[in-house]
């Protein structure tokens, strides 16, 4: 009795589902109470654009907050000058035209940095059973490929061992030329997921 192991994959492509943004709220000052009343300040405004675009809150939340010394070299020795603040807030969001309203709109506020959106399927997404069920027909179709070069018949199925699943990142399309891009304008493009599959056959 022969052994065949064989790998599939399978992929698929669907729009995504949501976007998640990142935000840096910073403060500067000479105190460490100065440095993190500005960086509250800033995520103060960023909460209430949250508000005004319509994201509830469970949808959004402070990851983490620091309050550090700023220092310099000088003539080789660390002198502090100061203290930063720095309070990181996290949205998910699937509006693709408030995701951009959201992106237009926080670049205005004093004392914030933006990092998204980053667009995502979710797990519940069928494009995943459609992709690990492309993989387990790929890998089918090879051992019965195999197992005919070599003369044999395809037996029983022993294991299935998941490779992994992966998403490829979108990029965005349907932007306006640059200095006027209107939120209609803005569509994600759709995102391929990849499934991965190795399955070992028996043959006779």
């Amino acid at each position: 009795m022969a052994e065949i192991r064989v790998t599939g994959q399978g992929r698929t492509t669907s729009a995504p589902d949501e976007a998640t943004f990142t935000f840096g709220c910073q403060g500067r000052g000479s105190e460490a109470n100065a440095a993190l009343s500005q960086a509250t300040d800033a995520a103060k405004s960023l909460v209430a654009l949250l508000d005004d675009i319509g994201i509830p809150e469970d949808k959004r939340g402070v990851e983490r907050a620091r309050v550090h010394p700023r220092v310099l070299w000088r003539k080789d020795r660390e002198v502090r000058d100061g203290w930063d603040a720095n309070a990181t807030v996290s949205c998910t969001i699937s509006d693709p035209t408030a995701a951009f309203d959201l992106l237009e709109k926080a670049t205005l506020l004093d004392h914030v940095s933006v990092q998204g959106p980053n667009w995502r399927i979710r797990p519940d997404n069928p494009a995943h059973e459609e992709a690990r069920k492309l993989a387990v027909d790929d890998a089918r179709m090879k051992a019965e490929s195999y197992a005919r070069a070599a003369g044999l018949t395809l037996g029983e199925l022993m294991e299935i061992i998941e490779s992994g699943s992966v998403q490829s990142a979108p990029m965005m399309r349907g932007l306006a030329a640059a200095g006027g891009a209107a939120a209609e304008s803005l569509e994600p493009s759709e995102q391929s997921v990849y499934a991965n599959i190795t399955m070992v056959y028996h043959a006779l």
